[in-house]
């Protein structure tokens, strides 16, 4: 769907997903757009998943007390799909941008692989998730159902536009049974 349209139409290799607000799966759709992505195709997906600093894993505390750390390339049981991490875990979103300069680091992934996805914390609630999520090529907002939900994706999408990201669309996700899945763009 717009994924493909937009890989096609533009230069789409690095492609962040991030939530509206804490807890709309953004890691769920990213992780299976990475599988979905890898299945039946030659295509080398690296998946990325930047932890919301506030709920930093305690690995992640303990070892990168620093502010400098090297990335690792993981495989996944999936052989074209690969997780990108540091040597001693997890990164959080802080630790990423005082640690390294993710313009250089995003060229380095895009010379290793044909898709990136950086699965980014919910963007209302990290603001900063919008600074790296513009150095992406596109970004889909993941979100719950729409109704009382509304505002967070448009503090979402007023967030990312202030930071000049390439808005593809919106995934709403947590869709009642019977719903069916939504993907929309967003103009």
């Amino acid at each position: 769907g717009v994924i493909k349209q937009a890989r096609e139409s533009q230069r789409l290799q690095v492609l962040a997903v991030c939530g509206a607000a804490r807890g709309d799966g953004a890691s769920f759709v990213a992780h299976n757009l990475s599988l979905a992505m890898a299945e039946g195709s030659a295509l080398r997906v690296a998946r990325f998943e930047i932890r919301e600093s506030s709920r930093a894993w305690p690995e992640t505390v303990r070892h990168n007390t620093d502010e400098h750390f090297q990335i690792a390339i993981r495989r996944t049981p999936v052989a074209n799909v690969s997780e990108i991490t540091t040597l001693h875990g997890g990164v959080t979103l802080a630790q990423l941008l005082r640690g390294c300069d993710t313009s250089v680091l995003l060229d380095m992934l895009r010379k290793r692989f044909d898709v990136v996805l950086l699965d980014l914390p919910a963007v209302t609630v990290e603001g900063e998730a919008a600074q790296l999520a513009a150095q992406a090529d596109g970004v889909m907002i993941v979100a719950q159902q729409e109704g009382e939900r509304r505002s967070p994706i448009t503090q979402a999408r007023m967030l990312l536009a202030e930071a000049n990201a390439n808005i593809l669309g919106v995934v709403l996700n947590h869709r009642r049974e019977g719903d069916g899945a939504d993907v929309r763009q967003v103009a």
